[in-house]
């Protein structure tokens, strides 16, 4: 997939390839032992006393805030999404080449996987077969933009980056659009 990546262009770009990158997250624990944070609602007034903690994790990540937006400023935050080796997220990933290409096809529709985006193998940056997970993003102060710079390992290539701008649509802009709706189809 040499065409999905491409070297960076001077400034940050939606898209770009960061690392290190910290991100914190919560745990949330009773009697010691962790809490499903996506428990019901109505679970939620059966816990008794419980602490929270915040620890964080050195991770990949990748620039989602738009182009226009980091180049005219017009943002506060840089939103970096975090990155996940493939095997970690899904625990059947396959490592063969076939195998894994017919896995890859499940991310190629946004309606079947809207909130990662899958990310090939690029050794150049020994970043292995990995997933966006839209939803788990990190905010950084505008004023972090050249520390962001100074980070950057790589940049998706245009036809990479419109793919990850459809895949951004889809999961946050929410048209009712049918599972099987591409906007590169004709």
């Amino acid at each position: 997939m040499a065409d999905f990546y491409a070297e960076p262009e001077v400034d940050l770009r939606q898209g770009d390839i960061i690392f290190p990158v910290v991100f914190p997250l919560l745990q949330l624990k009773q009697d010691g032992q962790p809490v499903n944070t996506t428990i019901d609602l109505g679970q939620l007034a059966t816990l008794r006393t419980c602490t929270l903690s915040v620890v964080s994790e050195v991770s990949w990540g990748m620039i989602i805030t738009q182009t226009c937006d980091l180049t005219e400023r017009s943002v506060d935050n840089i939103l970096v999404a975090r990155i996940f080796k493939a095997a970690e997220k899904f625990k059947d990933f396959p490592t063969e080449e076939r195998a894994l290409r017919n896995k890859v096809d499940l991310f190629k529709n946004a309606g079947k996987q809207p909130k990662y985006f899958f990310l090939p193998k690029f050794e150049k940056i020994r970043m292995d077969t990995s997933v966006v997970y839209l939803l788990e993003t990190q905010p950084f102060s505008y004023k972090n933009r050249e520390a962001l710079k100074q980070r950057r390992q790589t940049s998706l290539s245009s036809v990479a980056r419109a793919a990850v701008q459809e895949r951004l649509a889809y999961m946050f802009g929410r048209v009712a659009l049918p599972d099987d709706f591409y906007l590169n189809s004709p």
